[in-house]
């Protein structure tokens, strides 16, 4: 579950925030990052149209069609992978 809210930044800008219940409840009990959190060196896991593979140097990698990077730890990649299902 999303919720978008739109609130007035210092600036005096409107921003947009969107935020997911497990804002709130926390990651740990968010299953895509349960999945990403379970993943052993050089294992993957099918995300929607993204691929998060765990390499034997300890990163996560992100690859979709239109993106590929690499991130030094599962929260960063959790925080992306859901940056690219939220849009």
């Amino acid at each position: 579950m999303n919720i978008s809210m739109t609130y007035l930044a210092s600036d005096g800008s409107d921003k947009y925030m969107q935020l997911n219940v497990y804002d709130y409840l926390g990651k740990e009990h968010d299953p895509l990052y349960q999945k990403i959190d379970r993943l052993d060196q050089e294992q993957s896991v099918e995300i929607d149209s993204s691929i998060v593979y765990h390499s034997k140097f300890g990163l996560y990698e992100i690859s979709s069609p239109s993106f590929h990077n690499a991130y030094t730890s599962k929260v960063d990649c959790y925080k992306k992978i859901c940056e690219i299902l939220a849009d």
